[in-house]
């Protein structure tokens, strides 16, 4: 209830700003991050009153409110003078560890295909 009331005001000032700009609206990348955000919410409320706090509905929506949650925090202490750097050095980690990771699960499914090419087998324990 709480939280249907304090996102019923950025909801409203969303809709305002879609029935102003129209199709451009979209174009922001803040704008979908924006309604993403509230209309995760909304669902979350209705799952949560649904199925109860602790389904693994619940769950998940609330995993997306924490990332969409951060990467909006995120964009807001950019404003901010002392913490500007470390914003601007976090993205270009978060970056990095991004080609980084797709080298891992190339070099994993490589080595996969390489030992199914050998034809290792596993043992006799583990055969159903």
């Amino acid at each position: 209830s709480i939280l249907g009331f304090t996102n019923s005001l950025p909801f409203i000032y969303e809709n305002i700003q879609l029935i102003k700009q129209k199709r451009q609206y979209f174009q922001r990348v803040w704008n979908l991050f924006d309604y993403t955000l509230i209309i995760s919410m909304y669902l979350l409320i209705y799952i949560h009153l649904e199925f109860g706090k602790d389904s693994k509905y619940t769950k998940l929506i609330e995993i997306i409110l924490l990332i969409v949650q951060l990467v909006k925090t995120m964009s807001y202490l950019r404003i901010f003078n002392s913490t500007s750097y470390l914003v601007t050095m976090l993205q270009r980690v978060f970056l990095d560890l991004q080609n980084l990771s797709f080298l891992f699960i190339l070099i994993l499914a490589y080595f996969s295909l390489s030992l199914g090419i050998i034809g290792f087998r596993l043992g006799d324990e583990y055969r159903s």
